[in-house]
């Protein structure tokens, strides 16, 4: 999914999150209950991350948008993003 950008776009992609703990498909639970399940489920990995950095996620499904908010959650203890931006890609 993520070859697409690199190819086309130039655009690297950088382990700036590592996911500590899998989870089960979080279509089966509530919209409620996906944040909770999601709320410890990612790792900074600060070394990759420049000042005023511009981060662009990457997912290839969006339904609830629980896990790009966990991520983004993690993504806002960094004082030193300029900005986050969120994209979902999928190959059909």
């Amino acid at each position: 999914m993520f070859i697409f950008l690199e190819k086309n776009y130039n655009i690297k992609k950088l382990p700036l999150l590592n996911r500590k703990k899998s989870t089960k498909n979080l279509s089966l639970y509530k919209k409620t209950d996906r944040s909770i399940i999601l709320s410890d489920v990612f790792d900074l990995n600060p070394l990759y991350l420049k000042p005023k950095s511009n981060i662009l996620l990457v997912d290839d499904i969006v339904t609830t948008k629980a896990t790009m908010k966990a991520a983004i959650n993690k993504l806002n203890l960094v004082s030193n993003i300029e900005a986050i931006s969120c994209l979902s890609i999928i190959k059909v």
